[in-house]
């Protein structure tokens, strides 16, 4: 299936702009059977996909202000973790705390635990924040790719935020058990760890009430656009067919709108 991106969107809906605007100026030949290709009704269609390309922009710089927000706070865990444990490494606590603690360090770290090498998770993160890739869970978008892609790309990210989260709350239930982890900074002390876990917490849980508002709009968007029969290029396709038949190629009605090129979802 081919990919329609957000320019191509544009396009589309500026060409069917031009498209509507240059029949409202036709002859009353212009007078096609279908009601859907009829001047009222391609304005009709032109405002609602108007509307649904500014709400599906409008949610989609939501969705990725938010995203952005919650990466920033993220990006200080790997750095306040390695202060973390090198401040448990030095107090004295037993060799198998400090292994513990290690454990769900390089977890948060995104270091694969196996190699103790290898930063898997962290690359993971930073790569799939930013949109698409694969199918969706709801019968309802499994027609439509870039849902599906962006649900994906969703999916896996939000999985690795949660794992992150969670494995940062494991550690400080840890360092709670040991009384000898007393950090001088204040930053690294039980109370701000805890708080920043609580914020932890709750940018996973905005971008995971966020995503479907932009998924919805998405794909409210998309089939108002690229519908098979009833959409923006497929009602633009049989426009130009309609003057083609009705006026003929070598007239000034279809070489004023000949040229414009609507671009399908394959």
């Amino acid at each position: 299936m081919s990919k329609i991106n957000e320019q191509g969107d544009a396009i589309n809906l500026a060409n069917f702009n031009t498209l509507k605007n240059n029949v409202a100026t036709f002859d009353p030949v212009y007078n096609p059977a279908r009601d859907a290709l009829k001047p009222a009704s391609l304005l009709t269609l032109y405002n609602s996909c108007s509307l649904a390309q500014k709400i599906a922009t409008e949610k989609k710089v939501d969705y990725g202000r938010i995203v952005a927000d919650r990466k920033a706070l993220f990006d200080t865990l790997s750095p306040l973790t390695t202060r973390i444990f090198n401040v448990l490494k030095t107090s004295g606590a037993l060799p198998q705390i400090i292994s513990n603690v290690k454990t769900v360090a390089d977890k948060i770290r995104g270091m694969d635990t196996r190699s103790k090498t290898t930063p898997t998770t962290e690359e993971t993160t930073t790569t799939q924040e930013n949109p698409p890739a694969g199918p969706d869970s709801s019968d309802e978008m499994q027609n439509d790719e870039q849902v599906a892609e962006e649900t994906k790309k969703y999916s896996v990210s939000q999985m690795s935020f949660v794992m992150r989260a969670e494995n940062f709350g494991k550690m400080i239930i840890m360092l709670k058990a040991e009384p000898l982890y007393q950090p001088s900074s204040d930053d690294l002390k039980i109370p701000a760890l805890e708080a920043l876990f609580d914020s932890l917490l709750q940018y996973n849980n905005s971008v995971s009430i966020i995503f479907p508002v932009y998924k919805k709009a998405l794909f409210e968007r998309n089939t108002l656009f690229y519908a098979p029969e009833t959409g923006l290029v497929g009602i633009a396709l049989s426009v130009k067919e309609y003057v083609k038949g009705e006026y003929g190629i070598k007239t000034q009605a279809y070489a004023s709108i000949k040229g414009l090129r609507f671009m399908r979802k394959k």
